[in-house]
């Protein structure tokens, strides 16, 4: 939920109106999201069209959203001695994955099947997310905080937190739980210049995760007058944090993949050397549940190689509900092939 643009930057004098962003924000407040998927692949690609890939990693994403009211109170201020609220919510989600890729052609076709077991991590989520503060007259400043944190774990939480974790029980914790989809996409050349594909990830076995951890976190913060706490640092600072009613307990809770579907073209009007992208699906997080989110997604992207070495790609991407634009460079020396990026998100 990006409320700044570049425009917004590059001027000669910078002006951040603050009631105007309270009044533009919407209702459901300043989100930020989160996306990492650090993973290893090896790909085998034969001229019959014949194409072998094996891939392993962890997927993970999670959003934190902030109440609009935050931004009320930037914009219009409060009056002394009025507590003013804050709400805010979090989730996420982390899996290891293990899938292997296997493609053909057929029927004039190009059909790719990539089944895939994944063993889920932590399914996190921060209910009854509170915050408030209020300000008196002598320039006094009282605020609070609370969350309820429910984790759902692959893995007894307790040594964690105890500073006693033994690798052995994680390993052997990492051989239960594990789900199953099934990902594949089927392309055809629509004709000379446009080929066209069709594309999901099905979800079948849910994983499963074992362990549950409950706990709460509570942040308070006091100074009598707050240019104190500029001049003193701490000594004029009075704040605390702590995490209390932790609770441990064997669980059964079932976690799927996000479920993805959708098409996507590639347009070579030029030829082989510039290729244009569109994509246009959709996603739920959390399948099969009450707690299922749908959300579209959409690619647009153009590539550019130059005499088969050098070449640089431009896109703008909607995927796992993020935006990002980025331009990339590449060049390929038929033995090493190089990949610089630059990508903004928001």
């Amino acid at each position: 939920n990006n409320y700044f643009n570049a425009n917004d930057f590059l001027v000669k004098d910078l002006v951040i109106d603050l009631k105007k962003m309270a009044s533009d924000m919407p209702e459901k407040g300043f989100c930020l999201n989160l996306n990492m998927k650090p993973d290893f692949f090896l790909n085998l690609n034969l001229k019959s069209g014949v194409h072998v890939g094996l891939n392993l990693g962890i997927e993970s994403y999670g959003n934190f959203t902030i109440s609009k009211d935050l931004f009320d109170f930037l914009g219009y201020g409060n009056d002394l001695n009025e507590k003013i609220t804050l709400d805010g919510k979090m989730n996420g989600d982390a899996f290891m994955f293990v899938d292997c890729a296997v493609g053909f052609d057929l029927f004039g076709f190009h059909l790719e099947l990539i089944p895939a077991v994944y063993l889920p991590l932590i399914h996190a989520t921060a209910e009854n997310v509170h915050g408030s503060f209020v300000n008196d007259e002598k320039g006094g400043l009282r605020a609070n905080a609370s969350a309820d944190i429910v984790m759902y774990t692959f893995t007894d939480m307790q040594p964690f937190f105890d500073g006693d974790v033994d690798v052995n029980q994680v390993v052997e914790a990492m051989k239960d739980g594990w789900g199953f989809d099934i990902a594949s996409s089927l392309e055809h050349k629509i004709f000379n210049t446009l080929d066209g594909a069709v594309y999901s990830r099905i979800p079948i076995v849910p994983g499963q995760l074992n362990y549950s951890t409950k706990m709460t976190m509570t942040a308070s913060m006091e100074v009598d007058e707050l240019k104190n706490m500029f001049e003193d640092g701490d000594d004029g600072l009075q704040k605390d944090f702590d995490v209390s009613d932790k609770e441990y307990n064997t669980a059964s809770y079932n976690l799927h993949r996000p479920l993805r579907m959708g098409a996507q073209v590639a347009w070579r009007p030029f030829g082989k050397w510039c290729t244009f992208r569109g994509m246009l699906g959709f996603g739920v997080r959390e399948p099969f549940t009450e707690s299922a989110k749908a959300y579209f997604e959409y690619e647009l992207e153009a590539d550019v190689l130059l005499i088969g070495i050098f070449g640089f790609s431009a896109s703008s991407i909607y995927k796992n509900q993020i935006f990002t634009n980025s331009l990339g460079l590449q060049f390929n020396f038929r033995v090493v092939e190089l990949d610089i990026a630059l990508g903004v998100q928001g």
